[in-house]
């Protein structure tokens, strides 16, 4: 189940809302950049070990992040 900013800062005055959002998008910003970063790091692993071993390693079906759940 997603959790929607928008939905959950109306109750906030004008300008709390505002700044509230503004940190909330630039956190939400920043988790969307690492989770990313973390799915090609498990993806370039499982290439570099399948290509010196030639076992198949998948990492990434096993540590992966699940998706994100925080919507703007």
């Amino acid at each position: 189940m997603s959790v929607s900013i928008k939905q959950h800062f109306k109750h906030a005055p004008a300008q709390e809302q505002i700044e509230f959002k503004r940190v909330t998008n630039a956190v939400l910003t920043d988790l969307t950049a690492l989770r990313a970063a973390f799915v090609a790091l498990t993806a370039k692993m499982d290439a570099d070990f399948a290509d010196v071993t030639g076992a198949s390693v998948d990492y990434a079906s096993s540590v992966n992040p699940a998706a994100l759940t925080l919507v703007e």
